[in-house]
């Protein structure tokens, strides 16, 4: 019923929006091709006059906009996130966005999809290297965190110079568009790396000098 009645309203209401039921759920997903400002106030009116007519309250949820169709499925993970954080609420509001949940959303949600997500969204390529260079990023990474960013303690480590450390930590930095010593970003970053840690082989183990 909610189905129908979104696919004969909304549409009405607001242009460029693809409505179709999720697969084995009870949900259904709202595509939106365009950005649509008043996106919330139509969706709150909408789930209003449903309420009166029918007694049937709706939850929507919002994951982030992309621009790039490759990243719909990031944009459903959010929204989907966002649903079920929304649903274990006593009185969830009509629209909810998601939020990034970083640690404490990790706890509260550790099935493997939320994992992966998470590690990639933090550490981006690095999460899950296939790439030499980007191993050896890695590894070097987790060690210079490991030994709280310091420089010589890193190079020992891995028997290399420290000039090489501080060269690859600025590509991290670079590719991670973050500073590594920011302590909350040191936060996420150790825990990405640890969580992502089961889907990397041997890019831990000491490298060869250099």
């Amino acid at each position: 019923m909610p189905k129908k009645w979104l696919e004969a309203q909304l549409p009405l209401r607001i242009k460029n929006v693809i409505i179709f039921k999720v697969k084995n759920t009870n949900e259904i997903a709202l595509l939106f091709q365009s950005q649509e400002p008043d996106a919330n106030k139509v969706l709150q009116t909408l789930a209003d006059e449903l309420k009166e007519a029918l007694s049937i309250q709706l939850c929507f949820a919002f994951g982030n906009p992309y621009e790039a169709i490759t990243n719909i499925s990031s944009s459903f993970i959010e929204a989907k996130s966002a649903l079920d954080e929304a649903t274990r609420l006593f009185n969830p509001n009509v629209v909810n966005y998601y939020h990034p949940k970083g640690l404490v959303g990790l706890f509260e949600n550790t099935n493997e999809e939320s994992i992966h997500y998470y590690c990639e969204k933090i550490l981006k390529d690095l999460a899950y290297p296939n790439d030499q260079s980007q191993k050896e990023l890695r590894n070097t990474l987790k060690h210079y965190l490991d030994y709280n960013c310091e420089i010589t303690k890193t190079a020992t480590a891995l028997y290399l110079h420290r000039n090489t450390i501080k060269y690859r930590i600025k590509q991290c930095e670079k590719l991670l568009g973050l500073s590594v010593k920011d302590p909350e970003n040191s936060l996420n970053l150790r825990l990405a790396l640890e969580l992502s840690e089961s889907g990397n082989e041997s890019s831990e183990q000491a490298e060869p000098g250099a």
